[in-house]
């Protein structure tokens, strides 16, 4: 069974993020987690550990009556769905939730004007460190069956199995995928026709039901790029994949995808390569 994990701290933007989660699940027959960590209590050193133990057992047993309302959404939409309650850190738990329940997706909201707060850094931080595809949702994303579907990449072999998770997606809902490059180099104006070629070979045989389309984005910036791209092409969902990047990396490079992630208009998925 598909398994999705979805971090919730009640927000609005988490909240959103729910809508685009059910419809998800329900396209992949999927199991949700719903997931909500607090962070750990720091005892004064004179509170006997009987105590520590106590003030724990009764947060396990008290849920939160958000998560049971959101329990009770899925129900009533006929979606499998488990809740984990827990106190610790909220990437080192969802990590380790990952790996235990051999999670396949995790679904997030952020408020993109708030990426500064303690979810939305968490939300930069579930694109960087997760190792499944994380899927960001912006507070204000309407959900809409998607239609056009926006994958952005530099033509690497390693991008074909993440597109074929793309179109995965793409057959559920009939949608077309638009596979685009970004020409930061503006004194070059060239179309990628080579590139395009040698990357159509490559996933001959993996055709989506209704075609690929391929362009290439001229712009010196990869972001403003895609983000007017999205626009003019009325993308409904964009994807693109990440590297794990080491300190140096991170110090003078940044992400684009990251980038991408804190002011993307519409839903992102993420995949790590």
């Amino acid at each position: 069974m598909y398994q999705i994990l979805f971090p919730t701290d009640f927000s609005g933007a988490s909240i959103n993020a729910i809508n685009h989660t059910i419809a998800f699940a329900k396209l992949t027959e999927a199991k949700i987690f719903l997931l909500h960590v607090q962070h750990p209590l720091i005892f004064p050193e004179d509170v006997p550990l009987p105590l520590h133990e106590e003030v724990m057992e009764k947060f396990y047993k008290d849920i939160p009556e958000e998560l049971l309302q959101i329990q009770k959404v899925l129900l009533q939409e006929g979606i499998s769905s488990e809740i984990i309650n827990r106190y610790g850190l909220l990437i080192e738990e969802m990590e380790n939730l990952c790996s235990t329940y051999n999670i396949n997706m995790v679904i997030t909201g952020t408020d993109n004007d708030a990426f500064n707060t303690i979810f939305g850094t968490n939300s930069l931080a579930m694109v960087e460190k997760m190792n499944c595809p994380v899927v960001v949702i912006p507070k204000d994303a309407k959900y809409k069956l998607p239609q056009r579907i926006l994958y952005a990449t530099e033509f690497l072999e390693e991008d074909i199995e993440k597109l074929n998770r793309v179109k995965f997606i793409a057959d559920k809902v009939q949608a077309k995928i638009f596979i685009a490059h970004v020409n930061t180099d503006t004194k070059h104006y060239y179309d990628d026709a080579d590139k395009q070629h040698h990357f159509a070979q490559m996933i001959e045989g993996t055709e989506n039901e209704n075609g690929y389309f391929y362009t290439t984005i001229h712009n010196e910036n990869v972001t403003d790029g895609i983000l007017g791209y999205i626009e003019k092409a009325e993308i409904d969902l964009i994807c693109m994949s990440t590297k794990k990047k080491n300190f140096l990396e991170k110090l003078f490079k940044g992400s684009k995808t990251q980038k991408m992630a804190s002011i993307t208009p519409i839903p992102l998925i993420v995949y790590h390569i």
